[in-house]
């Protein structure tokens, strides 16, 4: 049994995520971004937040397309490259822009540490666990505090707060909030179905 502390942890990640827009507001606000991501790995310890603009996806698309021609000019795959994090220029958990990352992993760099010691060495978190820490992204995407910083940021007509997982499909994270918010939990959520 563990003791792990999810309302402080709740109230970190959620600040470091507000902290994170912030700067984006502050120093990237010059062109709209289309989504924000708040990832959740905690399986992994990885917990992060992303951001992207139109015009770094269709700058990635265009690799992709080049790299791959006969898949990436299909709607749906078009699509889950979009909402695939992993591919977005601001990332949290990677280097540029460094201040963007340094940002949210100054907060959460210990709350990693201390979840993956459970997750991996120890073995202690339950399939209820992981599902806390995803329904916690839930709920700082859909929180009040985090909408009022969003509302500063430049967004497109089309702009969403997704949350996202490792090795799931990139739509998933579209419909993990909006299946949170109707429901109150993630229970019966399954990303494969999306």
């Amino acid at each position: 049994m563990h003791t792990f502390d999810f309302e402080r942890f709740e109230r970190d990640f959620r600040d470091a995520c507000i902290a994170g827009v912030r700067l984006l507001v502050e120093r990237y606000n010059s062109v709209p971004f289309y989504a924000l991501c708040i990832y959740s790995d905690s399986f992994d310890g990885c917990f992060a937040l992303y951001a992207n603009t139109h015009a770094d996806f269709e700058e990635q698309l265009l690799y992709y397309q080049e790299k791959f021609p006969d898949s990436y000019h299909l709607d749906d795959k078009i699509k889950n490259l979009k909402y695939n994090c992993g591919d977005w220029k601001y990332q949290s958990v990677g280097e540029p822009p460094k201040d963007f990352h340094e940002c949210i992993s100054n907060v959460l760099d210990t709350w990693e540490r201390e979840v993956y010691e459970l997750s991996y060495r120890r073995n202690a978190l339950t399939e209820r666990d992981y599902q806390a820490f995803e329904e916690i992204a839930c709920r700082i995407a859909l929180s009040s505090e985090l909408r009022s910083e969003v509302e500063r940021l430049n967004r497109t007509d089309d702009f969403a707060v997704t949350v996202s997982n490792h090795d799931e499909p990139s739509l998933a994270s579209i419909e993990r909030p909006r299946w949170y918010s109707r429901f109150g939990s993630l229970n019966g959520f399954d990303p494969m179905d999306c």
